[in-house]
């Protein structure tokens, strides 16, 4: 089977380019190919949601074409990431941006053959399935053994954190500052990300305000993949990664961070849950298991769903 990955709405692929690699690893992990032509038996929309998403989409499934949606946003409510928090706070304080993607999402999900989230959170697994009548699958975030790790060098950087700038995040990073050799840069091209990791210590997950309610599993999963010494803040909704992460709330994240900078325990925690992770999270299985969910009748959430369209292997 041959797939095509699409990103309208994202054209410098900024915020999504660690998705492009888990799906292309999950696809190849499976025996399948990516494909830049627009003859793949399988469409992959990464949050595509304009009105011109759902043209094209509507265009394919007329044709016989499947298309999987990437849909990576938190529903609440009638919206997307409306968790009650102050207005006008950075990328997630645009109330109305929200609202648009969300309607959009309904508007492009009439014509999905399967939704596939980054969610193992039944309760955000469900708030989709109430809203589509096809098959909405957890995606994988398993270890690849091709997965391009960063080149581990000298460590030069204690605490290291990338991500958007917020209020929160300058604040918890302005007080490990004032004890520890931080780097907190923002966004920033992958190369540099990679570079910085790899000269890194620690490696932080935090969250977008103190209120926040869930991790970045993506973050998570770099970071894993990377066989980096990972600390992060508790969140109210945990995600299956947690486990393999040194996770504790914001009170305690200058000692965590102090107890294994002082120790050396970051160098035997980073190798230690890097193994684990391989052994526990293997690829290949997880994304059969992904592709037998997206279009097998058996994987449905519910008996009244209907079946996927079926798809005949084609060449990668």
């Amino acid at each position: 089977m041959r797939f095509r990955l699409n990103t309208s709405n994202h054209g410098s692929l900024v915020g999504v380019s660690d998705f492009l690699l888990l799906l292309r690893l999950l696809i190849e992990s499976a025996g399948h190919g990516c494909v830049q032509d627009d003859t793949a038996g399988c469409h992959v929309f990464v949050e595509c949601f304009k009105p011109s998403d759902a043209a094209a989409m509507a265009k394919l499934r007329k044709s016989g074409t499947a298309v999987v949606i990437v849909a990576t946003e938190n529903i609440t409510g009638s919206t997307f990431n409306d968790f009650s928090r102050a207005p006008g706070s950075g990328h997630y304080g645009g109330t109305s941006t929200w609202k648009n993607r969300f309607d959009n999402f309904l508007l492009c999900a009439s014509h999905a053959t399967a939704i596939w989230c980054p969610f193992d959170a039944p309760k955000q697994l469900d708030a989709y399935r109430a809203l589509v009548e096809v098959p909405v699958v957890s995606l994988p975030f398993a270890h690849f053994p091709k997965f391009p790790r960063v080149t581990h060098a000298a460590k030069t950087t204690d605490v290291f954190f990338w991500g958007t700038r917020t209020k929160h995040r300058d604040e918890v990073m302005a007080r490990l500052k004032g004890k520890y050799a931080t780097t907190f840069p923002g966004f920033m091209h992958d190369t540099r990300r990679d570079m910085l990791t790899g000269q890194s210590k620690i490696c932080l997950n935090l969250k977008q305000y103190r209120a926040w309610p869930i991790p970045s599993k993506m973050r998570c999963w770099y970071h894993l993949s990377n066989a980096s010494c990972l600390v992060g803040e508790t969140c109210a909704v945990p995600c299956d990664l947690d486990q393999y992460a040194r996770t504790v709330p914001e009170a305690e994240l200058d000692d965590a961070c102090g107890e294994l900078l002082k120790s050396g325990e970051w160098e035997r925690l980073a190798a230690e849950t890097y193994d684990r992770f391989a052994a526990e999270c293997p690829g290949k299985p997880a994304a059969e298991r992904l592709l037998d969910c997206t279009f097998s009748r058996d994987c449905f959430s519910s008996p009244d769903q209907p079946p996927a369209t079926p798809l005949e292997p084609t060449q990668a």
